[in-house]
């Protein structure tokens, strides 16, 4: 068993997932999303105090609830980049990533931002974003999501489009952080002040403790914002988000990739075809060769 498995065992999710794998787009993506909300506030909640101090997650993986929820946000991305990957079928694999975008339209809706930086995350990784063909089919309203995935991990600023965003779902009621950012001001805080004011003397930093005690009080309020006891189970679909075959070596998943969509044409094919060209039509030559894109 991988760690997912021990984790969600942990969590009280099941055991292992059927043999019989239903496809992602037998259910709506609404109901997948609020089961993925429902499962990332049981992750988010199960985080102890205790473990956002010092830097503990580092020190105990196995049993950090932190990086319980790390874990469970990466095998949420390889997640995507699985179905997508899987479909060889041109038809399928387009209707499949547009089904994922609509999740992550839910997603948004619900405000859990666990959840979209992971979908994000799945989109910008080579393994997808290298599907031109299938991109470029995507529907307005697809694309348009799909951009705003761009403009949420976007980093300019502090991540201000996130933190917008994020203060818009607080503001509504529910919401789950993205637990990277906090844990990235923790070890700022920890790393980049001294317990001391100086080291001749025992005089704490009381500016560190406060600016830390803050940040963890902060995470714990946004646990009462989660979706932990509102949204009902579905086991069918839990099943389908935690259990269903995934894909999680960079590598394979990009093997899988070319084979959805090949490679295109080397260099020394076209430029031979450029050369033809310019035989044939000498006086234009110089304005066809431009017309010619060589794939980078």
């Amino acid at each position: 068993r991988n760690k997912i498995d021990r984790a969600t065992e942990k969590l009280g999710f099941g055991l292992s997932h059927s043999s019989e794998e239903k496809h992602i787009l037998l259910f709506t993506p609404i109901d997948i999303a609020q089961q993925i909300a429902r499962i990332d506030s049981e992750y988010f909640n199960k985080i102890p105090i205790k473990d956002y101090l010092h830097q503990s997650w580092t020190k105990d993986p196995e049993n950090s609830g932190v990086t319980h929820c790390i874990t469970h946000f990466n095998n949420l991305c390889n997640w995507a980049i699985t179905w997508i990957v899987r479909q060889i079928d041109l038809k399928t694999r387009l209707r499949t990533v547009q089904h994922i975008l609509d999740i992550a339209m839910e997603l948004l809706e619900l405000g859990d931002f666990l959840a979209l930086f992971a979908l994000a995350s799945a989109f910008s990784g080579a393994a997808v974003s290298r599907l031109k063909e299938t991109l470029s089919l995507l529907e307005d309203r697809r694309k348009v999501t799909l951009e705003t995935l761009e403009r949420l991990v976007d980093n300019s600023n502090n991540y201000r489009t996130y933190r917008d965003m994020l203060e818009v779902r607080i503001s509504e009621g529910h919401c789950i952080p993205q637990l990277a950012l906090y844990l990235r001001n923790l070890t700022f805080m920890e790393d980049g002040n001294p317990n001391f004011l100086n080291e001749s003397t025992d005089l704490a930093n009381i500016g560190k403790f406060r600016l830390i005690t803050r940040t963890i009080e902060e995470i714990e309020a946004m646990k009462l914002l989660g979706y932990e006891g509102i949204i009902d189970p579905n086991s069918e679909i839990e099943k389908l988000i935690l259990f269903a075959p995934r894909v999680d070596d960079a590598e394979e998943q990009y093997q899988l990739s070319i084979t959805c969509e090949a490679r295109k044409q080397r260099n020394s094919v076209l430029i031979q075809s450029a050369v033809e060209l310019r035989s044939k039509q000498p006086s234009d030559s110089a304005n066809e060769l431009r017309r010619i894109s060589l794939p980078s």
